[in-house]
């Protein structure tokens, strides 16, 4: 059968989830996980487990394209999407004029304490918290909301000068894209930890 001499089908009939990949991105992370085609296919004669490796790459891949997805919509759109919004809490402040000691920290519906972004530790002054709800994530109010939080020097700081107030959000969007090119690692990095503690947890589930 001609498919079983491909990587990417050999690796969809290992594990259906990812079809979701595209075959040549696939093919990509196979090859850095150093699996040839003769290897997936003892893999699934025997209906074993793809390595620890190749999952590792997925997880990668995944990170990375976080990153390249919002850099793509301050690029291209004036209203930045709600997959984005995590990784912009994270971008943001890696900006220069970040005002100092500041941190997002997301709440439920209740006001219970889920995430903070980024981990403050070993200081935690509350009043420099900047409080957004899931709902608010959801509705893509990650700048809105860091905006509406922050004094007038701290917006200023960040914005590089005085912006009109209609002028904020499009100016921010800019700061961050020219900012993103600089700190694309630094988040790209700290998505991946998050991610991978994550699926650490799962395994640990098994």
């Amino acid at each position: 059968h001609q498919d079983w001499e491909e990587k990417s089908y050999i690796l969809t009939r290992l594990n259906p989830s990812l079809a979701a990949l595209h075959a040549e991105q696939l093919k990509d992370i196979s090859t850095i996980a150093d699996l040839s085609v003769p290897q997936l296919q003892y893999l699934a004669q025997e209906s074993l487990l793809l390595p620890g490796r190749f999952h590792d790459g997925v997880v990668r891949f995944k990170q990375e394209q976080k990153v390249r997805d919002l850099t793509w919509q301050l690029e291209h759109q004036e209203q930045l999407d709600s997959s984005t919004a995590r990784t912009q809490m994270l971008a943001l402040p890696h900006m220069p004029g970040w005002p100092k000691g500041r941190f997002f920290e997301v709440l439920d519906s209740e006001g219970t304490r889920l995430e903070r972004y980024p981990d403050p530790a070993p200081f935690d002054y509350e009043d420099l918290s900047i409080h957004i709800t899931e709902q608010q994530l959801e509705g893509s109010q990650v700048m809105p909301t860091l905006l509406g939080a922050l004094g007038a020097e701290e917006k200023q700081a960040l914005l590089g000068g005085v912006v009109e107030p209609g002028e904020a959000q499009a100016m921010l969007s800019r700061r961050l894209l020219a900012s993103l090119k600089r700190s694309h690692r630094l988040v790209y990095e700290q998505l991946y930890q998050e991610a991978d503690g994550v699926t650490h947890r799962d395994h640990g589930l098994l």
